[in-house]
C-alpha cells in the first residue's frame, strides 16, 4: 500500500467519526474565504421531473399525518380529557410523527444532490420513521378502545369517532411515507480528492 493510498484511507477513518460534528472537517476555506463543502454527495436518481413529484408526495404525506395526530389530540374525545392511558399514546404517537416530519422536511430542504450527513438524517431514517409513525396509532386506538369498553362514550360519540378517523388517517399516510421511502434511490458521489487515484 503506497503512501497516497494509506493518506486516503486516514482521510475516510477521519470522515467515519460518530461525532455529531464529524461533517466539518469536510467544509474547506475557499477562494474569497469562504467555506465549501468538499464530502460526499447523494444525487436522486431519476430526472427532476420524477424527483419533483416525488418530494411532493413526501411532503404531503409527512404534513397531513402530523396534522392528523395534531387534530385528534384537540378534540375532547373519551378518554382525552383525563385518562392517562389515553394521553400517553397519544403523545408518542404525536413525537413520532413529528420526528417523521423533521426527516422529511430535511429531505425536502436539502436541495440535489444531497450532502452525506443531511443524507444520514433524512432519506436514510424516513424508512424507519414512517413505520413507527404508522404503528404508534394502534396502541392509541387500543388505548381509547379499553376506556370506552369501561366507561362507554360519555356523550362523546361523534368526537370519538372523529378522533378513531383521524388516528387512522395519520397512520394511513405514514404508512404510504413508508412505502414511498422504499423507492427513493440515490447515487453516492464521491468528491474529487477522494476519487483520484494515487
Amino acid at each position: 500500500m503506497g503512501f497516497g493510498a494509506l493518506r486516503g484511507f486516514m482521510k475516510d477513518e477521519n470522515r467515519s467519526g460518530r461525532g455529531r460534528r464529524a461533517h466539518l472537517g469536510d467544509f474547506v476555506r475557499g477562494e474569497g474565504g469562504r467555506f465549501v463543502y468538499r464530502g460526499v454527495t447523494y444525487r436522486f436518481v431519476g430526472d427532476a421531473r420524477e424527483r419533483q413529484r416525488r418530494y411532493a408526495s413526501l411532503a404531503l404525506f409527512s404534513s397531513l399525518s402530523l396534522a392528523a395526530t395534531l387534530a385528534a389530540g384537540c378534540i375532547p374525545s373519551a378518554g382525552m380529557d383525563d385518562c392517562f392511558y389515553v394521553l400517553i399514546p397519544w403523545v408518542l404517537c404525536l413525537t413520532a410523527g413529528l420526528f417523521l416530519f423533521v426527516a422529511a422536511a430535511r429531505l425536502l430542504l436539502s436541495g440535489d444532490p444531497i450532502r452525506a450527513y443531511v443524507y444520514e438524517k433524512s432519506a436514510v431514517l424516513l424508512k424507519m420513521r414512517g413505520m413507527i409513525s404508522a404503528i404508534s396509532a394502534l396502541p392509541c386506538l387500543l388505548a381509547v378502545a379499553l376506556y370506552l369498553i369501561l366507561n362507554g362514550f360519555e356523550g362523546k360519540l361523534f368526537a370519538t369517532l372523529t378522533y378513531f378517523l383521524l388516528l387512522s388517517l395519520s397512520a394511513l399516510l405514514s404508512f404510504l411515507l413508508f412505502r414511498l421511502s422504499g423507492t427513493l434511490r440515490y447515487e453516492k458521489q464521491l468528491p474529487p480528492s477522494l476519487d483520484e487515484k494515487d
